[in-house]
């Protein structure tokens, strides 16, 4: 119980800090401890979940940089449209134009 009290302030200051990022900014795990309290190792599991789910690239070990989401947004919606065109059986022989 003490441990999640220590916790969730620092995992509050980070998300703070990770919300406030743009497209660009890079941030290390050095200066998310400075601003949360919590652990390098902390930090960096953070970070590196937001870098496996898209949101952060990885510069060097240590540092990451806020991506862009346009990309995938639009790649997620072109996969969807295409998905979502009327299946041809295959029993059903289709006619030329």
């Amino acid at each position: 119980m003490w441990r999640s009290l220590e916790i969730d302030p620092g995992l509050d200051k980070l998300q703070d800090l990770l919300l406030g990022m743009v497209p660009g900014d890079e941030v290390s795990v050095a200066r998310a401890v400075e601003v949360s309290g919590l652990d390098a190792a902390q930090c960096d599991a953070v970070l590196d979940a937001l870098m496996r789910a898209g949101l952060m690239l990885r510069l060097q070990p240590g540092g990451y940089v806020r991506c862009r989401l346009d990309g995938i947004r639009a790649a997620g919606r072109s996969s969807a449209t295409s998905s979502a065109a009327i299946p041809v059986s295959p029993s059903i022989p289709r006619r030329a134009p």
